[in-house]
């Protein structure tokens, strides 16, 4: 089975069994394998996706489709104080949480369409959501974009991927600048495994 750890304040009191050690070391059995994610047994290469660059109103759309609801991946814990997990999300008498991944993504695509609402003038915003809307939300926005890079900065030093890159090939031959395009990645996880268990716990 897998186990869930790395807290690192103590257990709070009440919760924590006889002969238990704090949060920091113990380690409890999870509802689930997944939380122990197998890496893909090929490497992944990083290759420049055309997809998802630019702003044509394509590109906007799998962005959003895909990332900026990104708590449209939450999924449900059945007695998740028994996991050390806090009150989640209430859904009925149920709980539902979110996967740091999918948090991050949903940040990413924040800060995505915060750049290029002001590059171009909202013209890509959502299309459910009104200029005016947009002016009263601007404080909240910016406020929500700040919090997404301390979170990604902690989460990129968190995931510390130690993959060995070098510079890219330039057109006359010399190496200047590394932009991690056709590095091959060792430690990617096997993110089919994730969705399969998200879609479990509805």
């Amino acid at each position: 089975m897998g186990s869930i750890s790395g807290w690192d304040e103590p257990r709070p009191s009440g919760q924590q069994r006889p002969g238990e050690i704090p949060y920091s070391k113990w380690y409890v059995e999870s509802f689930l394998e997944a939380f122990e994610i197998p890496l893909l047994k090929e490497p992944v290469v990083f290759q420049m996706d055309k997809r998802w660059e630019g702003s044509d109103p394509e590109t906007h759309k799998l962005w959003e489709t895909e990332h900026l609801g990104g708590f449209q991946y939450t999924f449900v814990v059945d007695n998740p104080r028994d996991y050390g997990l806090q009150i989640g999300l209430p859904d009925g008498a149920r709980e539902r949480f979110v996967m740091s991944m999918h948090h991050q993504l949903h940040c990413l695509a924040s800060i995505r369409m915060a750049y290029f609402n002001q590059t171009d003038s909202h013209k890509h915003r959502r299309e459910d959501v009104s200029q005016e809307e947009i002016v009263k939300a601007k404080l909240l926005s910016h406020l929500h974009v700040d919090n997404c890079f301390d979170y990604l900065r902690q989460a990129v030093q968190c995931s510390a991927d130690t993959t060995i890159e070098w510079p890219r090939v330039e057109k006359d031959g010399r190496r200047m600048e590394t932009d991690g395009w056709g590095v091959p990645h060792h430690e990617c996880k096997d993110l089919s495994i994730i969705k399969n268990f998200i879609a479990q716990h509805q």
